[in-house]
């Protein structure tokens, strides 16, 4: 993997939130612990570009969408996004695309139509979340640029160890569009 915020540091998660959502694609199955990510058969990439708040820049951003395309990607899910538009982060994922990789993208958490980026770009894949009818969930962003949503309330998936307290799994719910971009 590779850590853009702190490239000598390799994509430590010290937040939580990677930890889940690779979960949700690539936990291991037919191992009698846990829980399955939809690919539980692929091959994993973490690339760290938020710092440990969750915040970060559209540059480490776009370094990291290029760092993936570089070293193999095939698809890289960004769990991620903002209202910003910035032409860095929009060249990072039309770079990605031309070269075959597939990019997708939460939608995002705001609960209105207000455009979120990366999701917007025409070149992403922008996936909405769904409660347990099938309805879009009030926390949801929406509108015509989103392409798909998935069910985002209570996904059981994988947590950090040492951020998990203390006589408990480290499995954590995931409820949003960081979640439903993975599925």
């Amino acid at each position: 993997g590779y850590n853009a915020t702190s490239p000598n540091r390799g994509p430590i998660d010290d937040n939580g939130h990677g930890t889940m959502t690779l979960g949700i694609i690539a936990a291991a199955a037919n191992n009698v612990e846990g829980v399955a990510g939809v690919g539980w058969n692929v091959k994993a990439m973490p690339v760290k570009v938020l710092a440990s708040d969750g915040g970060g820049y559209d540059v480490d951003i776009a370094e990291g969408i290029t760092w993936a395309t570089d070293h193999g990607a095939k698809v890289i899910n960004m769990s991620l996004g903002g209202p910003g538009d910035n032409p860095v982060l929009h060249d990072a994922v039309k770079y990605a695309v031309s070269k075959g990789v597939v990019v997708v993208a939460a939608a995002g958490n705001e609960g209105n139509d207000v455009v979120q980026f990366p999701a917007s770009y025409p070149e992403v894949i922008a996936v909405a979340a769904t409660d347990a009818s099938g309805s879009l969930t009030s926390f949801s962003s929406f509108g015509d640029w989103v392409d798909i949503a998935a069910p985002g309330w209570d996904i059981l998936s994988t947590g950090v160890r040492t951020m998990t307290p203390p006589g408990y799994e480290p499995y954590w719910y995931c409820t949003g569009t960081s979640g439903m971009a993975p599925r």
